[in-house]
């Protein structure tokens, strides 16, 4: 892994159909180095986004990822990534399409190689209904670190006018701060213009009030408990015996120092033992 990320944090510059350079524009720089070379938790690195920050300016933006949805990408980019940084974003655009809606609503399972179902390729704005409520639980957990929220439609070819509308107006209605559709796939930037004028929108009318899910200082358990609860909807959570013997072993600083100690007190008995 060393090998193969030796050179990321150096970046790279490439240019998109438009011919606009996908690193550096302006005062807009794209960041996207080591999403899963972070064990896969869908966040940029630290570094990555203090360059960015460094190469735009006060002014400038920058467009960090923080992938797999606002209960996993997103939780750990404010709770974890944010905090270790000292960063604190301006919005967050979350990124939403009519197809997806409709698998979240019961619709038939998608293969790879195999055509889509007339499901995803016809008007059926019951089935798009049903999936609604995973939009708007994703917004709720992005609303619940303070951020603006921006939902970004993105429009397949076959998606009906009515469905696009019906999903805008549910996002809006739903708390988000904008929600906008974006058809760039079909005709490049100029399709995505709405889409960062709303996002630009957003960061300039402030508002956001960035805070975390827990507290450090709070215990472990805590900190979990506050995570499933305020992001998954669980009632709460159940820590076996062993469970709850291990987190006070390996999270107390007294007992870690401890567990240094004794570690180092065998390895020289050990190498006592060895040398004899």
């Amino acid at each position: 892994m060393r090998v193969g990320c030796g050179a990321a944090i150096r970046g790279k510059g490439c240019n998109i159909s438009d011919g606009t350079g996908l690193l550096t524009r302006g005062d807009v720089c794209w960041r996207g180095t080591g999403p899963f070379a972070n064990i896969a938790h869908g966040n940029s690195s630290v570094v990555a986004d203090q360059i960015a920050l460094k190469l735009v300016g006060e002014d400038g933006f920058v467009i960090t990822e923080a992938g797999f949805g606002a209960d996993i990408g997103l939780e750990k980019f404010c709770n974890i990534k944010c905090r270790a940084g000292n960063l604190t974003p301006s919005c967050a655009v979350l990124v939403a399409t009519v197809r997806a809606l409709k698998m979240h609503g019961g619709g038939p399972p998608v293969s790879a190689g195999t055509p889509l179902a007339a499901e995803y390729t016809r008007e059926n704005l019951e089935l798009l209904s049903a999936g609604l409520p995973n939009l708007l639980q994703h917004i709720e957990n992005t609303a619940s670190f303070g951020i603006p929220v921006v939902v970004a439609l993105n429009r397949f070819g076959t998606d009906t006018d009515r469905e696009l509308e019906l999903v805008v107006d549910a996002a809006r209605k739903g708390g988000a701060r904008g929600a906008v559709v974006a058809n760039h796939w079909e005709e490049g930037g100029k399709g995505a213009v709405a889409l960062a004028e709303a996002v630009v929108e957003a960061c300039e009318e402030g508002g956001a009030e960035f805070r975390y899910t827990y507290d450090l200082e709070r215990p472990l358990a805590e900190k979990i408990e506050a995570v499933a609860k305020k992001i998954y909807r669980a009632d709460g959570i159940e820590l076996s015996v062993r469970s709850g013997l291990l987190f006070r072993a390996l999270f107390s600083f007294r007992s870690c120092r401890a567990m240094r100690v004794r570690h180092r007190s065998l390895r020289r008995r050990h190498l006592t033992r060895l040398d004899l």
